[in-house]
């Protein structure tokens, strides 16, 4: 070891090497990973395009043609992700509105048709017959069975759709403030666990 040259045993030199191997990893890690600035034009873009210029034009289009097609697409992908840079998706309502719908879309998707025997049905009739009955005589299940299956399928969904929303606002923390513009206390908040 006395032929390694005296720099070559200086602790700074030990701290550069390793801190631009770190370096060097993680641009490599950090590389794979997907760039917010890279936009992928993929399969299903072209095959949109290809579908509404064959509907208009009766024929595929070619590759000059199709590279115009995905220039719409890729100017709304440009000024969309700019917007949301810009966070001009923030307080407008009618932004919020469609993600809820979206939301709501991806919950109905991912719910389940309940199973159910006639003794379901029936004991449901008999928890909620008031809804069915008439002034004029009382609710028949044998009348009402099909209505019954409806509104306790309607029902069930509902419930799961709840539960659905449940576990997911269990994952957030709800302060409500309180306060009205006279007499509030600034910062006044409390929790709720609703």
């Amino acid at each position: 070891m006395s032929n390694v040259l005296p720099w070559m045993r200086e602790p700074l030199l030990h701290f550069i090497v390793l801190g631009a191997v770190l370096f060097a990893v993680d641009h490599i890690i950090a590389g794979r990973a997907d760039d917010p600035y890279t936009i992928t034009v993929d399969a299903s873009v072209d095959q949109r395009a290809r579908e509404a210029f064959k509907q208009q034009h009766g024929r595929d289009p070619n590759a000059q043609e199709l590279h115009a097609l995905r220039r719409p697409w890729l100017d709304n992908e440009v000024l969309y992700r700019e917007g949301i840079a810009m966070q001009l998706d923030k307080g407008d309502p009618a932004i919020r509105d469609r993600v809820i719908f979206k939301m709501l879309g991806l919950i109905e998707a991912g719910l389940k048709t309940p199973t159910f025997d006639e003794q379901t049905l029936r004991d449901w009739f008999e928890k909620n017959r008031a809804r069915y009955d008439q002034p004029s005589a009382p609710a028949d299940f044998e009348k009402f069975g099909g209505v019954v299956l409806q509104d306790w399928i309607d029902a069930t969904m509902a419930e799961q759709r709840s539960a659905a929303i449940l576990a997911m606002e269990n994952r957030y923390t709800v302060k409500v403030t309180r306060g009205d513009s006279a007499g509030a206390a600034p910062g006044a908040a409390a929790s709720a666990s609703e």
